[in-house]
């Protein structure tokens, strides 16, 4: 497992306020919205209830969150399907709802190949400045080892590799794509 750097700092919790009660389009972005540096307690990012207490007006009596009990196992993203193709809009319309889940996506993908990456047997014990003085020396394992992280997050390179050599794989077995006009 990678161990813990102690020289780290904190991560500061930070929010976005609005300056202006009206939104007037020809503003610029910066004179409408400001940061303001959150000085309460702030959530912890594995919290299983964490979509409940961010959210309140999606879940407004503190169940059916992504993690909640149910009867039969739902994986969180059959869950934001489900809720983004619901016909009552309250989820697909808020954006900051969006791009959380998003983020929080991208991140479940990116520990999934941490662990496929940490599972292969060759990394174990490593410090995580050792791990960054290997990638940037452009080590032949530990770059394979990225891709193998970063090839399930739509976007990357990585991903689009994989894609492309499904698709060449299926070109050279089944022949190439026909289509029919009628």
């Amino acid at each position: 497992m990678l161990k813990v750097a102690k020289d780290c700092e904190k991560y500061t919790s930070i929010t976005v306020k609005t300056n202006k009660g009206d939104m007037n389009k020809e503003l610029l972005d910066t004179e409408i919205y400001r940061m303001e540096r959150i000085n309460n307690h702030a959530l912890k990012l594995k919290d299983e209830e964490l979509d409940l207490k961010c959210y309140p007006e999606h879940h407004p009596f503190g169940k059916g969150g992504l993690y909640s009990k149910r009867y039969i196992h739902v994986r969180p993203g059959d869950i934001i399907q489900h809720h983004l193709q619901n016909k009552h809009a309250q989820f697909k319309r808020n954006t900051q709802w969006i791009l959380d889940e998003m983020s929080q996506l991208h991140d479940r993908n990116i520990e999934q190949g941490m662990y496929a990456v940490i599972n292969t047997g060759k990394v174990e014990d490593i410090a995580a400045g050792d791990l960054i003085k290997k990638i940037e020396a452009k080590d032949q394992y530990m770059e394979a080892n990225l891709n193998t992280m970063f090839s399930k997050i739509r976007g990357t390179k990585e991903y689009w590799s994989n894609v492309n050599t499904d698709l060449r794989a299926t070109d050279e077995n089944f022949g190439p794509c026909t289509f029919f006009y009628t």
